[in-house]
Parts: structure tokens; C-alpha cells; sequence
């Protein structure tokens, strides 16, 4: 039997201050006290700040390690690579897990592995949990990466990936029609052209069509969650080439991919404050992590994995980019 597919999708806006293993895109990006890496956040490209997109909590083993994953990119219009960059940091719990193998069976029954505990540090008795009250008061002099946030804040509601397409109603297809709309306009693409370029392409590549026909399952869908499965490539030129994992030498394993709803949905989110075009261009952009997730140097805790980044393809040919 093959294991689910998670697939997360936008959920309320964040009000409070989130907690540092909540899955949320936009807003600052919330760390645990040993997760200190600042230094780099700035594109290596041209050297401007990046944006915050999104944090997911994903443990994947039975250490004691957390394991939060951090996503950012470059939206500066005049940068020439435009970096994506993915970083995995580990922190170690204050306590032991208890359970590990039980918690490991039902590593995805939550929200990519967050635990039962509620938003508000309440374990599922009510109580009010150790771990969580501990990590706030490490936390609370910490200020948000204002310099980083580009974007409003919202959580990220995850779920199975349905066998079917999802029938929406007039109301759901006007909404969804008027995101793209508003990504067109973000980006001065005309839709009429837009959409014939997208008619050819498929009529050239079948696997691009298979790509857009099973988003029509969730097409709210902005990230896709399969960890050491395959992901649901975008194009028949598409051969992604994970590299070893420079601090180990252990191979990547895919693990999870951005769909193309995120670019709508954050040109939607953008902060008033951020007065130039938010410059995304992706189809979709694969992330490679390392299979031992390893953590190997002393002291270190971050580390930053590989994004492959495939762009939408009309009359030229996709345009692959990589980044570790």
C-alpha cells in the first residue's frame, strides 16, 4: 500500500504570536532558541534581504531531534537568479519523547507530525505543556525578522490528498478565478495570452497536462508533502537530480513540493508596506532533503537542503534551477 500524499492549503490568518513548530506561510519566521542563522537570509545573488514564505514542522526519525523546515525566496525584480533556498533546522527536545516508535507510526496524523497539543501550549488533558512554556520564555526577547516579512501571516491546514477532483461550486470558481487574475495583474501578463501559450503547452507535453489535471483534486493546494516519494512533476523535460548531502555525503530523498496557488495566493497576501511587485516565477519548485537527517557538526543545527526550481514553459523551453 502506498503512503498518503499530504497536501497543505491556507488556513486562518495568524493573530497571536505563532509557536515555532506551527505550519504557517508569511508573517516572520518563528524559531526555537538554538535555531540562530541569520546571517543567511540574504539572497547570495544580490545580497537583498529575502522574503519569508513558509515553515513547516516535519520530523521524519525517532531521535529527539524537532524538525522544522524553513522556506524563502528572492523578490527583487533586478536580482538576475532569484534564490530559493530551503533550510532544515533540528532542535533538541528539553525532554525525552516518550513513545518513539508509537509517535513514529503516526508520524502524519497531525499536520506533518505536530503533536496533539493545542496552539495555546495545552496538552490534549488540558495541561498546560512543558516544552511549549519553556520555548516561549526562551523566546520572548527575540524580535520578529521584520526585514524578512513581505507577507501576511496565515496558517496552513494540511490534509490527504482526495482520489477525486473536487467538484467547486460558481462561488469557489469565481474566487479561485480572481486569484489568478490578480497574480496575472501582479506580473503584467495579459490572460488571454496567457492562456493560449498554456493550450499549447499541453497540446506538447502530456505530463504538463497530467500535472494541472491532478491539481484539479485540490486546486487550493500550495504545498504537496510525500516524504521519499516521488513528486508530480510539471513537464517531460523535468529530471531532477538531487546531489548528496554536502555534511554527510548521504543521499537527498524528495520531500515535498510548492505548487503554483502559492504565487496567487501570496501576491494576495503582500504587506502594504512592500510597494514593489512581488517577483515569483515557478511552476513548481522541488525540495531534497538529506535521508539521514543528519547533524553532523557539533553546535549546528541548520542546514540548508536543495530546491530545484522549475519555471512555466510557453514558447521556450522550462528553465531549471537548483540551489543547495
Amino acid at each position: 500500500m502506498e503512503s498518503p500524499i499530504f497536501i497543505g492549503v491556507v488556513d486562518s490568518e495568524e493573530i497571536n504570536s505563532s509557536h515555532w513548530t506551527d505550519n504557517k506561510i508569511g508573517g516572520s519566521p518563528v524559531f526555537s532558541s538554538k535555531a540562530v542563522f541569520r546571517e543567511q537570509f540574504n539572497c547570495s545573488s544580490c545580497s537583498q534581504s529575502t522574503a519569508f514564505v513558509f515553515q513547516i514542522s516535519c520530523p521524519v526519525d525517532n531521535t529527539t531531534n524537532d524538525r522544522v523546515l524553513y522556506f524563502f525566496a528572492c523578490v527583487n525584480q533586478k536580482c538576475s537568479k532569484k534564490e530559493y533556498s530551503v533550510f532544515r533546522v533540528l532542535t533538541e527536545h528539553m525532554q525525552q519523547k516518550q513513545s518513539k516508535a508509537k509517535a513514529n507510526e503516526n508520524l502524519f496524523e497531525d499536520a506533518w507530525g505536530i503533536s496533539n497539543d493545542d496552539k495555546n501550549g495545552n496538552d490534549k488533558n488540558g495541561n498546560l505543556n512543558d516544552d511549549f512554556d519553556r520555548c516561549l520564555s526562551l523566546n520572548e526577547n527575540e524580535k520578529p525578522e521584520e526585514k524578512n516579512t513581505f507577507f501576511k501571516s496565515y496558517y496552513i491546514s494540511v490534509f490527504e490528498e482526495p482520489h477525486k477532483e473536487w467538484k467547486i461550486n460558481q462561488n469557489e470558481k469565481k474566487n479561485l478565478e480572481n486569484l489568478a487574475k490578480a497574480c496575472l495583474e501582479e506580473q503584467n501578463v495579459q490572460g488571454e495570452g496567457y492562456e493560449k501559450q498554456y493550450t499549447n503547452a499541453f497540446r506538447e507535453d502530456a505530463i504538463n497536462y497530467h500535472f494541472y489535471k491532478r491539481l484539479r483534486r485540490c486546486p487550493e493546494q500550495i504545498i504537496r508533502y510525500d516524504w521519499a516519494g516521488q513528486p508530480l512533476l510539471s513537464s517531460a523535460d523535468a529530471e531532477p537530480k538531487a546531489e548528496p548531502c554536502p555534511e554527510c555525503g548521504a543521499a537527498r530523498v524528495f520531500e515535498l513540493q510548492l505548487m503554483p496557488a502559492l504565487i496567487s495566493i501570496l501576491c494576495r497576501a503582500k504587506l502594504p508596506h512592500i510597494t514593489s511587485p512581488i517577483d515569483l516565477d515557478f511552476e513548481t519548485i522541488l525540495v531534497y532533503s538529506c535521508v539521514n537527517n543528519c547533524n553532523s557538526k557539533a553546535g549546528v543545527t541548520t542546514h540548508k537542503e536543495q530546491s530545484i526550481v522549475f519555471k512555466e514553459r510557453f514558447k521556450d523551453d522550462k528553465v531549471v534551477e537548483t540551489s543547495n
